[in-house]
């Protein structure tokens, strides 16, 4: 009988877990290396890059399940605490203002925030983009909208976008688990700061 039981706790969690859960993508807080592989259906690709800086426990995903707009898809996985952020980046724009062959970042963004918005409710913080050509004069815009969920173990979400009237400009959307502090803290045993939060800020 006990065989039985645990055959079928076996078969649930198995499943659960290929299908994954109530999170961002399916992760979950705390996820290990191994179930976001079993989520996600595919190794990530250990220390990417950002800018100039490789993430020692940052791991790259495709992002083949996000959004056309998406392009970098990255996780913050820690041996011990495991899955405490994710970060996604859209692809650069080009110089604004858009062309006619390029997405323009003003249509971009608020699609961006429905997105967030359709499964976490309204930000608490909003960001209003000028409207007209000038977007770029005076002092240079630093936009960001900010979630605060309250489930699914999400302490906060924050999309941002510094316009820029060249060409390369992105927007950044990232998810911090409520388990980030002791992954930082994680991190300062081993003398890491947080990869995300010092070299990525949305």
């Amino acid at each position: 009988m006990k065989k039985i039981i645990f055959c079928l706790f076996s078969i649930l969690v198995t499943g659960t877990m290929a299908h994954g859960g109530d999170g961002p993508f399916g992760l979950e807080m705390g996820m290990s290396l191994e179930e976001v592989t079993t989520v996600l259906g595919e190794a990530p690709t250990p220390y990417p890059q950002v800018g100039e800086k490789t993430l020692p426990h940052g791991y790259k995903v495709c992002a083949a399940k996000t959004p056309p707009e998406l392009e970098s898809f990255i996780l913050t996985i820690t041996p011990k605490t495991g899955l405490c952020e994710i970060y996604l980046r859209t692809g650069n724009f080009s110089k604004m203002p858009a062309d006619m062959n390029s997405p323009d970042p003003r249509d971009v963004y608020p699609k961006l925030v429905d997105m967030v918005s359709s499964n976490y409710g309204d930000p608490v913080k909003g960001a209003e983009i000028p409207e007209g050509e000038d977007l770029f004069e005076g002092e240079p815009l630093d936009l960001s909208t900010v979630w605060k969920p309250g489930k699914n173990g999400i302490e906060s979400i924050t999309l941002g976008w510094v316009p820029t009237s060249e060409a390369g400009s992105n927007m950044n959307i990232l998810y911090v688990f409520n388990n980030r502090a002791m992954a930082i803290e994680e991190y300062r045993q081993k003398d890491f700061l947080s990869d995300i939060e010092k070299e990525v800020k949305p």
